[in-house]
């Protein structure tokens, strides 16, 4: 049980990292287009979470390491909290134009 414990910490620190390094990256000014850059990461973060989730409920049955299956619902709450930056960031770089976010998420583009 502990090494669960341990386990959860260390995955609930390395998810969070990706965060961290934006965060600092945006404090020491070092970002030209700050939103743009977060919009950009915190999408790739937030499939990249997904897709593990995903892949390890299959991986557990596979390899018949039950305790894979006790990460899943972490790892999928990280891919929605990345979901919901990526959506905050994108919001935010145009302005909280809700008409042209609206229209945006509901035009057809080929």
């Amino acid at each position: 049980m502990l090494i669960l414990r341990v386990t959860k910490a260390v995955i609930f620190v390395a998810a969070l990292l990706p965060l961290a390094l934006f965060v600092n990256d945006y404090l020491s000014h070092e970002l030209a287009r700050p939103w743009q850059m977060l919009i950009g990461k915190s999408a790739r973060w937030s499939i990249r979470c997904w897709t593990l989730m995903l892949c390890l409920a299959p991986a557990a049955a596979l390899f018949r390491f039950d305790s894979l299956r006790d990460f899943r619902r972490m790892i999928g709450l990280f891919g929605a909290f990345y979901a919901a930056v990526h959506v905050f960031a994108w919001a935010r770089q145009y302005g909280y134009d809700w008409s042209f976010l609206g229209m945006e998420i509901t035009s057809a583009r080929p």
